[in-house]
Protein backbone atom coordinates (compact mmCIF):
# COMPACT_ATOMS: atom_id res chain seq x y z
CA UNK A 1 0.00 0.00 0.00
CA UNK A 2 1.11 3.70 -0.54
CA UNK A 3 2.08 5.55 2.12
CA UNK A 4 1.85 9.05 3.53
CA UNK A 5 -0.62 11.37 3.13
CA UNK A 6 -1.41 14.06 0.27
CA UNK A 7 -2.87 13.40 -3.24
CA UNK A 8 -0.04 11.14 -4.70
CA UNK A 9 -0.21 8.72 -1.67
CA UNK A 10 -4.40 8.84 -2.14
CA UNK A 11 -4.08 8.06 -5.65
CA UNK A 12 -1.55 4.89 -5.02
CA UNK A 13 -3.92 3.82 -2.54
CA UNK A 14 -7.06 4.15 -4.90
CA UNK A 15 -4.97 2.47 -8.00
CA UNK A 16 -4.00 -0.95 -5.54
CA UNK A 17 -7.51 -1.12 -4.39
CA UNK A 18 -9.01 -0.60 -7.96
CA UNK A 19 -5.98 -3.54 -9.51
CA UNK A 20 -7.52 -6.02 -6.47
CA UNK A 21 -11.74 -5.12 -7.76
CA UNK A 22 -10.17 -6.15 -11.25
CA UNK A 23 -7.93 -9.34 -10.55
CA UNK A 24 -10.84 -10.76 -8.65
CA UNK A 25 -13.46 -10.21 -12.01
CA UNK A 26 -10.33 -11.06 -13.80
CA UNK A 27 -10.17 -14.86 -11.88
CA UNK A 28 -14.23 -15.14 -11.90
CA UNK A 29 -14.51 -15.41 -15.48
CA UNK A 30 -11.22 -17.04 -16.65
CA UNK A 31 -10.02 -18.80 -13.74
CA UNK A 32 -13.61 -20.24 -11.92
CA UNK A 33 -15.14 -20.14 -15.58
CA UNK A 34 -18.33 -18.31 -14.02
CA UNK A 35 -18.77 -15.44 -17.04
CA UNK A 36 -22.51 -15.05 -16.48
CA UNK A 37 -24.17 -11.63 -15.98
CA UNK A 38 -27.57 -9.84 -15.68
CA UNK A 39 -27.14 -8.60 -19.18
CA UNK A 40 -26.66 -11.91 -20.78
CA UNK A 41 -30.47 -13.18 -19.10
CA UNK A 42 -32.51 -10.65 -17.91
CA UNK A 43 -35.16 -9.87 -21.09
CA UNK A 44 -35.00 -6.05 -23.29
CA UNK A 45 -37.28 -5.82 -26.07
CA UNK A 46 -35.09 -2.97 -27.44
CA UNK A 47 -33.04 -3.96 -30.57
CA UNK A 48 -29.39 -4.11 -29.09
CA UNK A 49 -26.75 -1.56 -30.93
CA UNK A 50 -23.42 -3.39 -31.50
CA UNK A 51 -21.07 -2.58 -29.48
CA UNK A 52 -17.55 -1.18 -30.18
CA UNK A 53 -13.85 -2.50 -28.35
CA UNK A 54 -10.93 -0.80 -29.31
CA UNK A 55 -7.50 -1.55 -28.01
CA UNK A 56 -4.37 0.17 -28.61
CA UNK A 57 -0.96 0.56 -26.49
CA UNK A 58 1.84 3.38 -26.05
CA UNK A 59 5.58 3.64 -24.96
CA UNK A 60 5.91 5.62 -21.44
CA UNK A 61 8.58 6.87 -19.95
CA UNK A 62 9.46 4.81 -16.57
CA UNK A 63 10.59 6.12 -12.93
CA UNK A 64 11.83 2.92 -11.95
CA UNK A 65 15.65 2.68 -12.02
CA UNK A 66 17.03 0.67 -14.63
CA UNK A 67 13.67 0.24 -16.83
CA UNK A 68 13.59 3.11 -19.55
CA UNK A 69 9.97 2.50 -21.01
CA UNK A 70 7.43 0.51 -20.47
CA UNK A 71 4.11 -0.28 -22.35
CA UNK A 72 0.57 1.11 -21.07
CA UNK A 73 -2.48 -0.71 -22.84
CA UNK A 74 -5.65 0.60 -23.04
CA UNK A 75 -9.06 -0.02 -23.95
CA UNK A 76 -12.61 1.92 -24.90
CA UNK A 77 -15.94 0.09 -24.79
CA UNK A 78 -18.51 2.07 -26.59
CA UNK A 79 -21.94 1.74 -27.62
CA UNK A 80 -22.76 3.85 -30.90
CA UNK A 81 -21.13 7.38 -32.53
CA UNK A 82 -23.08 10.42 -32.82
CA UNK A 83 -22.40 13.06 -34.75
CA UNK A 84 -21.78 16.70 -32.97
CA UNK A 85 -20.81 18.87 -35.56
CA UNK A 86 -19.56 19.00 -39.34
CA UNK A 87 -16.13 17.14 -38.94
CA UNK A 88 -16.55 16.35 -34.91
CA UNK A 89 -18.02 12.91 -33.64
CA UNK A 90 -18.59 11.65 -29.85
CA UNK A 91 -18.61 8.54 -28.87
CA UNK A 92 -21.43 7.30 -26.61
CA UNK A 93 -21.95 4.83 -23.62
CA UNK A 94 -17.78 5.07 -23.21
CA UNK A 95 -16.11 2.98 -20.78
CA UNK A 96 -12.24 2.69 -20.65
CA UNK A 97 -9.50 1.07 -19.36
CA UNK A 98 -5.58 0.65 -18.95
CA UNK A 99 -2.75 -1.16 -17.13
CA UNK A 100 0.17 -1.73 -17.61
CA UNK A 101 0.20 -5.55 -17.17
CA UNK A 102 1.25 -8.37 -20.02
CA UNK A 103 -1.16 -8.51 -22.84
CA UNK A 104 -2.66 -11.54 -21.57
CA UNK A 105 -3.71 -10.26 -18.27
CA UNK A 106 -4.47 -6.97 -19.97
CA UNK A 107 -6.88 -8.89 -22.33
CA UNK A 108 -8.65 -10.25 -19.15
CA UNK A 109 -8.94 -7.63 -17.17
CA UNK A 110 -10.47 -5.48 -19.77
CA UNK A 111 -12.64 -8.69 -21.11
CA UNK A 112 -13.79 -8.88 -16.86
CA UNK A 113 -14.43 -4.81 -16.90
CA UNK A 114 -16.25 -4.72 -19.90
CA UNK A 115 -18.43 -7.86 -18.66
CA UNK A 116 -19.15 -6.01 -15.53
CA UNK A 117 -20.16 -2.80 -17.16
CA UNK A 118 -22.77 -4.25 -20.00
CA UNK A 119 -21.02 -6.49 -22.77
CA UNK A 120 -23.69 -8.90 -23.43
CA UNK A 121 -22.24 -12.18 -24.09
CA UNK A 122 -24.44 -12.56 -27.31
CA UNK A 123 -24.74 -9.92 -29.79
CA UNK A 124 -22.93 -8.22 -32.49
CA UNK A 125 -19.07 -6.77 -31.40
CA UNK A 126 -16.96 -5.01 -33.46
CA UNK A 127 -13.03 -5.22 -32.21
CA UNK A 128 -11.10 -2.00 -33.77
CA UNK A 129 -7.22 -1.60 -33.32
CA UNK A 130 -4.16 -1.09 -35.47
CA UNK A 131 -3.64 -4.79 -36.28
CA UNK A 132 -0.52 -5.40 -33.82
CA UNK A 133 0.21 -8.35 -32.89
CA UNK A 134 -1.14 -8.67 -29.23
CA UNK A 135 -3.50 -6.57 -30.70
CA UNK A 136 -4.89 -10.17 -32.99
CA UNK A 137 -4.22 -12.05 -30.11
CA UNK A 138 -6.35 -10.49 -28.23
CA UNK A 139 -8.86 -10.00 -30.47
CA UNK A 140 -9.17 -13.96 -30.86
CA UNK A 141 -8.38 -14.36 -27.05
CA UNK A 142 -11.42 -12.33 -25.63
CA UNK A 143 -13.37 -11.64 -28.22
CA UNK A 144 -13.62 -14.17 -30.72
CA UNK A 145 -17.19 -13.80 -32.25
CA UNK A 146 -16.23 -9.86 -32.30
CA UNK A 147 -16.07 -8.90 -36.60
CA UNK A 148 -12.48 -7.39 -36.35
CA UNK A 149 -11.64 -4.06 -38.36
CA UNK A 150 -8.78 -1.34 -38.76
CA UNK A 151 -9.32 1.64 -36.37
CA UNK A 152 -10.28 4.75 -38.08
CA UNK A 153 -6.94 6.08 -37.66
CA UNK A 154 -5.21 3.91 -39.33
CA UNK A 155 -7.88 3.30 -41.74
CA UNK A 156 -7.24 6.54 -43.26
CA UNK A 157 -3.43 6.44 -42.85
CA UNK A 158 -3.63 3.37 -45.42
CA UNK A 159 -5.95 5.08 -47.67
CA UNK A 160 -4.02 8.25 -47.57
CA UNK A 161 -0.96 6.61 -49.13
CA UNK A 162 -2.99 5.91 -52.28
CA UNK A 163 -5.13 8.52 -52.81
CA UNK A 164 -5.67 11.91 -53.86
CA UNK A 165 -7.11 14.69 -51.27
CA UNK A 166 -10.36 14.60 -53.27
CA UNK A 167 -10.74 10.72 -52.83
CA UNK A 168 -10.17 11.23 -49.38
CA UNK A 169 -12.44 13.97 -48.68
CA UNK A 170 -14.99 10.98 -49.68
CA UNK A 171 -13.43 8.30 -47.89
CA UNK A 172 -13.85 10.82 -44.40
CA UNK A 173 -17.66 11.54 -45.44
CA UNK A 174 -17.99 7.94 -45.90
CA UNK A 175 -16.10 6.30 -42.61
CA UNK A 176 -17.89 7.73 -40.24
CA UNK A 177 -21.09 6.03 -41.70
CA UNK A 178 -19.74 2.80 -42.49
CA UNK A 179 -18.63 2.58 -38.85
CA UNK A 180 -21.98 4.21 -37.15
CA UNK A 181 -24.44 1.87 -39.47
CA UNK A 182 -22.73 -1.52 -39.13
Amino acid sequence: MAKGSGIPAAAGRKGLEERVIHEAERNRIFEEGRDSYPQDWQYNNKPRLPVYVELDGTMVGSREPGEERFEVKGGIMYRDIRQIGKTRYRLMDKMVYSSADSSVVFSERFYAFCRKRGLPNSGKKIFLSDGAGWLRTSAEYVFPQAEKRLDLYHLKKACSKVLNDEEMDIINQTIYSIYKYS
